[in-house]
């Protein structure tokens, strides 16, 4: 269940206060689809100064003129914001409800819904992988001084799955059902294999050796794709 919040009707200098009332006025588990003509990123540092460990946060499609991202109030995001753990293994569950939510609706014959959710799960993965490589692993290496170890690793996998985003897109793009399906069973299997790696042991280490990890999470949720 989501609202839409389209904040190209309102007043910029309203745009937080707009969307904090209609976040307070949301039930766990809930969502709020926020609409722009300009970037989000203003309303979303707001809401990390007022919000933050309150929700869960994605762009769900960014092109010049047209920004859409979905806020949630998450039963788990209490703790997100504390712990690299809890934020990017709340990130990998985003990943994962857009896919579940795009096949679903092509197993029943909708495609226009099926294709938006798998768009936006294409999406929240590429975006997801900017946030590890551009942001967390350059940090967990300079603290560690491992830069052949996990994170190495993890960077091949980002490669191999970003194949097979490449693949689906073009599926996609084709309207070619029964191939997104078949790649996606194929995604999901390396997806499953290279999130248990980060999350039973990558994303321990980092807590482990990383200081002060909220300046790092809120710099990893501005990331754009």
């Amino acid at each position: 269940m989501h609202q839409v919040v389209k904040l190209s009707s309102i007043l910029p200098e309203n745009h937080f206060q707009t969307v904090l009332d209609a976040f307070k006025s949301l039930k766990q588990g809930e969502a709020l689809i926020l609409e722009n003509t300009l970037s989000l990123s203003p309303v979303l540092q707001k809401i990390q100064e007022s919000l933050w460990g309150q929700y869960s946060w994605t762009p769900v499609y960014s092109k010049e003129g047209s920004y859409t991202g979905e806020l949630i109030k998450a039963p788990a995001a209490i703790h997100a914001g504390k712990s690299v753990s809890g934020f990017m293994q709340q990130e990998h569950e985003l990943c994962d409800k857009f896919y579940a939510e795009g096949e679903s609706a092509l197993l029943e014959g909708k495609w226009d819904a099926g294709e938006q959710d798998l768009r936006s799960f294409e999406i929240s993965m590429r975006r997801h992988f900017n946030m590890e490589e551009d942001v967390l692993f350059p940090a967990f290496e300079a603290e560690t001084g491992m830069t052949r170890g996990p994170t190495q690793v993890m960077r091949m996998e980002h490669g191999q799955i970003k194949g097979m985003l490449d693949q689906i897109k073009n599926a996609l793009d084709e309207h070619d059902t029964d191939q997104v399906l078949g790649l996606g069973e194929t995604l999901l299997i390396l997806m499953q294999q290279h999130n248990a790696k980060e999350e039973n042991m990558l994303y321990p280490m980092c807590d482990q050796h990383l200081r002060s990890v909220e300046g790092l999470l809120k710099e990893m949720q501005q990331t754009d794709v």
